[in-house]
Formats: C-alpha cells, structure tokens, sequence
C-alpha cells in the first residue's frame, strides 16, 4: 500500500509470466483468501531488507514495513539512513565510493569499486545465498534514474530465484504480481497497470473505473495508467504480466 503524508495509495508491477503478490506482511498458505485469515493459515517468513542510499523523507512510513526479526543489510551510502530509519545493520556491504567505511563490529563486505553487481545487486545475491527468500527494497528509487530501473528489475531477478519482494520509496509501494488475483482495497483510490517486457495477456480488471476482460499491454504501449477503484467496492487485477499504483494524478512516478 502505497502512501504519502497527503495521499494514501498502491503500487504494483506485472510482467509478462506468472507471480504471486505479497500485500501483507506474512505469506498466506495456498488457497487462502485475504480477509478472514485463521493464525494457522499464516507461514512465519524471515525477512531481508535491504537499505540503498536513494533519498528517504518519510523515514516514519517506511519503518511502518520493518519487522521485529528483520535482516538488514545496509548497502553504502544507505548508512546515511541508518541513524533515522533505528535499525542497526546485521551486514553491511559496498565499495564505499559514496561513503566513508564504517569503524564497526557489524559484519561488513568490501566490494571492489570495479564490477559487474551494484552494491544493491550484491546484497541481493548474498541474502539469497543465506537463505532469505522474502525481501523488502527501500531507499533503491527515485534520484539516478539508471539506478531506480536497475533496481525495478531486481524485483524481476529475485522473482525468477523464486523470491518474493516488494520495493518501497516515500511515494508508492512496487511488487511484481500475475495470474494470482490481486485485490486492490477502496483506500487505494488510484492504481496503474505497467508491462514491462514482450506482451502481457490475459488480463482482467474488475471493480474500477476501466475494467478489462482478458485484454493485452504491449511494453511498447502503455494504456493501462491511472485507474480508478469505485466507491465501495475492491478493485480486482489479475493478468500474466508490473501493477503500478498511486495515489493521486501527480503522485505516482508515471
């Protein structure tokens, strides 16, 4: 979900194959609906987030998304965010180009400035390869515009190890969906829908403004921005394709 300190919203990506979408804190076990949720229909899941150093301004928004038992890595200059956001580091990693090493006892990785991975990237591959399989993107968005896109297509790489994530900035929330129908609550008034390779088919969109029954977006053109949920009703998007939402005609990043 998707908020600002004027506007409340939802943002979402959909690619072109199958996903599954995260819209709480805790994965539900297959079958089960949102809304009447029993405790033994809820699966535990040790969490990753990993913290870029993008600007951050509503540091009390984006604390509403950390969990106790949270892991987070601190990517660089993102040390410059640790301060506000009060979550210590439990590993910290860069090349430390955009910002002085930190004399710490936390675990801490020294990249080569020359490489293939981003800071981001890196801490990405190291949380998988310690067995994360749900994360949580924050300061990777907004400034440098070749490193937001870099970092929307993370969410593609850790769709495609079979990881769950969900990328958060001061202004909108962004997850990968697909065939598995997604429920877009009233409170949510606006929301976009964004392929972002080939063509995506098969998607339907009910309870909104622009309902859609088994329709197509070509990356190359884009008609699916800035719908509408009704009043008094739950917009429902299901499609095999990036679901992007916001609050209001000027707060999304479309």
């Amino acid at each position: 979900c998707i908020r600002d300190r004027a506007h409340s919203f939802f943002q979402l990506v959909v690619l072109g194959f199958q996903v599954f979408a995260i819209l709480s804190a805790k994965r539900l076990r297959p079958g089960k609906k949102r809304g009447m949720i029993a405790k033994k229909d809820v699966i535990d899941v040790r969490r990753c987030v990993i913290i870029g150093g993008a600007e951050i301004r509503t540091y009390d928004r984006v604390r509403q998304y950390f969990r106790p038992d949270d892991f987070f890595i601190y990517c660089d200059c993102g040390l410059r965010h640790q301060k506000a956001l009060g979550a210590e580091p439990d590993l910290i990693v860069g090349d430390f180009d955009s910002h002085e090493k930190p004399e710490t006892d936390r675990e801490t990785i020294v990249l080569p400035v020359k490489k293939d991975d981003t800071d981001t990237v890196f801490a990405a591959k190291e949380a998988m390869r310690r067995g994360f399989d749900e994360f949580l993107l924050v300061g990777v968005s907004g400034g440098r515009l070749d490193h937001t896109l870099v970092n929307v297509y993370l969410l593609v790489m850790l769709r495609e190890q079979g990881k769950q994530a969900l990328l958060v900035d001061d202004y909108s929330e962004m997850e990968l969906v697909g065939a598995e129908p997604v429920e877009i609550p009233e409170r949510f008034p606006f929301y976009s829908l964004v392929n972002i390779t080939g063509t995506a088919r098969g998607i339907t969109e009910t309870g909104c403004k622009f309902p859609l029954d088994n329709g197509e977006i070509h990356c190359g053109y884009q008609y699916g921005t800035s719908n509408e949920v009704l009043p008094g009703q739950t917009a429902v998007v299901s499609v095999n394709c990036l679901l992007y939402t916001s609050p209001s005609p000027r707060a999304g990043l479309l």
